[in-house]
């Protein structure tokens, strides 16, 4: 069974927890790829997390939530995003390579 490292974080309040927790995911572990796990609201702060992380370019293998909230609209994506998205998993898929 493939080891893991398993780490908990405290609530941090301020606006910028996204890119904070982010941060000390990529402190831990700088290249991933990673599994985020988060309990009721918890899941969706790991699920923006995760988001995050892909945004900077890093892989994120699962995410699991478990009693969270489902979310019944789409989650917005301009075409651009798409692309840089799309760009920096070429860029991930190259290095691996």
């Amino acid at each position: 069974m493939k080891a893991y490292c398993f780490c908990g974080f405290n609530f941090i309040e301020a606006e910028s927890r996204i890119s904070n927790y982010a941060d000390l995911v990529a402190s831990i572990d700088p290249k991933g790829p990673y599994l985020s796990f988060g309990c009721s609201s918890g899941g969706n702060l790991a699920y923006h997390v995760a988001r995050e992380i892909e945004n900077r370019c890093r892989r994120v293998s699962d995410i699991v939530m478990i009693d969270s909230a489902r979310k019944f609209e789409r989650t917005p994506y301009s075409l651009e995003e798409v692309r840089r998205i799309a760009d920096c998993f070429r860029r991930l898929r190259k290095l691996s390579s």
